[in-house]
């Protein structure tokens, strides 16, 4: 019974423990947010502030010094006057760079600041973080809160999916060995490759079939004969084709027409390729799996 009473007790203390954590929390962030804006804006405004100082600080001066040549140009000798515009000018450069310099370290000091406030408010988040264990409820909330009602486990879901492209791709690899153990040049025989060429690349785009491509990819006849031969184009993308029936040739783009031969065997090539390759990558996380 009492330990009981201590449960609940502990328990009510600890609500009250995280909710005082995050007003602490709270109230420590927004100042760093307020000052980090602040700052921002004074250090926007600088530049700005900078060539109005040096504009109105030019005038002013030159106003003066005007005053004070016409002066000495009357008072004393045409010499004296040419002196005192030198001596002017050459004051007004050094003020000018003065106000420059002087806004520059002006600036520096607001970026370190703005420095210093962010990477404490990093720091802040991260303890925060931590000590609300932010990264691993959070990581529990994604596993399972995934699939089409938000209830699934996303480790399950992961391993039906490896488990699925991996009987897809143990599949195509078999119709592959069979491919290239009959090697007479028959129609039927074009046909399964172009089949398997196709099947392939539906996988690797990322569908379990060539219909989960539509209306991604289109399938290329021949406008002359009227005839498909299983090409297939990407829509939007420009190609260039030439039917192997009649020899029409049909272009979207302007490729060179020698570049065009070689373009399906090696789309077969980087298909067949990556299809293996991706058997493979599965067969070893697979067996590590396994141990």
């Amino acid at each position: 019974m009492f330990s009981a009473v201590r449960k609940i007790i502990s328990g009510g203390d600890n609500r009250n423990d995280v909710k005082k954590l995050v007003q602490r929390y709270n109230k420590d962030l927004s100042l760093i947010t307020n000052k980090i804006h602040d700052y921002e804006t004074k250090s926007r405004g600088i530049e700005e502030k900078a060539k109005k100082v040096r504009a109105a600080t030019t005038y002013y001066y030159l106003t003066l010094l005007m005053c004070i040549i016409a002066y000495v140009y009357l008072k004393y000798r045409p010499a004296s006057a040419v002196l005192s515009t030198i001596i002017g000018l050459a004051l007004l450069i050094c003020l000018r760079i003065a106000i420059t310099r002087f806004y520059m370290l002006l600036s520096k000091k607001y970026e370190s600041r703005l420095s210093a406030l962010r990477s404490l408010h990093q720091d802040k988040m991260e303890e925060l973080k931590q000590k609300t264990n932010f990264y691993y409820t959070n990581s529990l909330i994604q596993r399972f809160s995934s699939g089409e009602s938000g209830s699934d486990d996303m480790m399950l879901l992961m391993d039906d999916e490896v488990k699925m492209k991996h009987e897809q791709l143990e599949k195509l690899k078999l119709e592959l060995d069979q491919l290239r153990k009959d090697e007479t040049p028959k129609k039927q025989d074009f046909e399964a490759r172009e089949k398997w060429f196709d099947k392939a690349l539906g996988l690797l785009a990322g569908g379990d079939d060539l219909k989960s491509l539509q209306p991604s990819m289109s399938l290329i006849s021949c406008s002359q004969c009227k005839k498909s031969f299983g090409c297939y184009s990407v829509v939007g993308v420009p190609f260039r084709y030439v039917c192997p029936n009649c020899g029409f040739k049909a272009s979207t783009d302007t490729e060179r027409p020698e570049a065009l031969n070689n373009s399906r065997t090696d789309a077969q090539d980087v298909a067949t390729g990556a299809a293996v390759e991706a058997a493979e990558s599965l067969d070893e996380k697979k067996d590590l799996g396994m141990h």
